[in-house]
């Protein structure tokens, strides 16, 4: 009895309702409209949404359980799922290419001079380069600014050890509700679009910050609740010069359970951009006479 009751007190009037699949909440629950919570978010977006595309060179360490690389590499991406990931060989020769344009992937293997393209699909990033997410929450875990999936709403807030603040957004609800509108991202705002914790038992994303309000953790849930993925952010730097100084994540690690794989991107450089050139996402055309254009 008594433990229900701290629960509800610290739950408010908005959360816990349902619960959460276990493992998702891993602390004390707070009110889906908490007003830390509320800030950390506003603030958040607010960062996500300036931050659409960069260029770098970052040490990438892949492992699992039948391969292991680590090799620099070359990296431009841009929202919403545009990539070219540039694998450095010995002696600084070009190893392999990867490009998205969001629609559209090619792949250049420099050892065979052989070139493939095709359409995009959820485990492009899996079969060519060994990274277990899509190419689109590549492109956000890159930009150090993931940003919760279009139409889903947030559906339980708690607090971690360490004062990690724990928001995350269930990406199914149970019916629509008449006073939120139908705007994909109020529900991440909207105290009238909220969801709650049991929706997250369809899938869902939940987001760490630390007590500087920096994302610190990305937790993905599947459709059976079962954990996707974990990707750290860790070493926040700042990059930039003035007005366009900002913190940012020089350590970006990205673990699926699932396979047993785990990319680490330990950044040498960046550069955030604002617009980037279509050719970048694109293989050289060697029929146009473009051949050597790396």
């Amino acid at each position: 009895m008594l433990a229900a009751l701290v629960t509800a007190l610290a739950c408010g009037t908005l959360a816990c309702r349902t619960s959460a699949p276990p493992g998702i909440l891993q602390g004390a629950p707070l009110s889906l409209d908490d007003a830390r919570a509320n800030r950390v978010v506003d603030a958040y977006l607010e960062v996500a949404a300036s931050r659409t595309g960069l260029r770098g060179s970052a040490r990438v360490a892949l492992a699992g359980p039948d391969f292991k690389l680590n090799r620099p590499q070359r990296i431009v991406v841009e929202r919403p799922a545009r990539l070219r990931f540039e694998v450095i060989g010995l002696f600084e020769q070009l190893a392999a290419v990867i490009v998205s344009d969001g629609l559209q992937y090619g792949f250049y293997d420099a050892s065979t001079g052989e070139m493939e393209e095709g359409p995009l699909t959820p485990s492009l990033l899996w079969e060519l380069a060994k990274v277990d997410v899509e190419v689109a929450e590549a492109v956000g875990i890159l930009l150090g600014a993931p940003r919760p999936r279009p139409g889903s709403a947030r559906a339980a807030v708690w607090l971690e050890p360490e004062d990690r603040l724990g928001i995350a957004f269930a990406n199914g609800r149970r019916g629509a509700r008449p006073d939120c509108p139908a705007d994909p991202e109020r529900g991440w705002r909207d105290a009238a679009c909220f969801a709650e914790a049991g929706d997250l038992a369809r899938g869902g994303d939940a987001f760490l910050f630390d007590p500087a309000g920096r994302l610190v953790e990305l937790r993905a849930y599947d459709a059976a609740g079962a954990l996707r993925f974990r990707a750290r952010f860790e070493a926040y730097a700042a990059i930039g010069e003035g007005a366009e100084r900002v913190d940012f994540p020089r350590s970006v690690t990205i673990d699926s359970p699932a396979v047993g794989s785990q990319a680490r991107f330990a950044w040498n450089r960046v550069m955030l951009a604002s617009a980037l050139p279509d050719r970048l996402f694109r293989l050289p055309d060697r029929r146009a006479g473009q051949g050597g254009a790396w």
